[in-house]
């Protein structure tokens, strides 16, 4: 029941993961461009190039860094759509390597990656990897801690801070 229980774990934990990857995927796409390129790009943010997604006005975007453009882009049309119109935005702009790549890694970071596991003293520990055309990408540390503190119940956390030394 504890194996299942890991198991669904781990596919909830590599969903999760899948989803912030798309801020990744799009935050290194958006540094790969020139500046002016940069700049092109978040002027067709403001004009129909996907059909049912409504631009975003200029306003929100025209002093934004990169981050904060792939936040704006990814609250208002959320992941998915918001790679859509990225490599949309990079065709028009002639760059369709760029969105070529982008695509496939939108695409391995959307396949249900593969979750390796390791078993120590009734514990497991859960590392999902999500294959990229030319890197790995593992999921920070930080962010998989959280997700198994989170997860803890009063007594396992607990026994993890006895175990840190943090109480007595």
């Amino acid at each position: 029941m504890k194996k299942m229980k890991n198991m669904y774990a781990a596919e909830e934990l590599t969903k999760k993961y899948a989803a912030d990857m798309v801020d990744v995927l799009l935050l290194r796409t958006l540094k790969d461009l020139s500046r002016d390129d940069f700049w092109d790009f978040k002027g067709y943010l403001d004009k129909d190039i996907l059909v049912g997604v409504k631009p975003i006005a200029s306003s929100k975007v025209e002093y934004t860094n990169r981050m904060q453009t792939v936040t704006e882009m990814t609250r208002s049309y959320g992941k998915e759509t918001a790679v859509k119109l990225a490599v949309k935005i990079l065709k028009e702009m002639r760059n369709r390597k760029a969105a070529k790549e982008l695509t496939k890694k939108y695409a391995a970071a959307s396949r249900p990656a593969a979750a390796s596991m390791s078993a120590q003293n009734g514990s497991v520990i859960i590392a999902p990897r999500v294959e990229g055309v030319h890197h790995t990408f593992n999921m920070p540390v930080p962010f998989l801690l959280l997700d198994v503190l989170e997860n803890l119940s009063t007594d396992e956390l607990n026994k993890f801070k006895w175990v840190l030394g943090l109480t007595s």
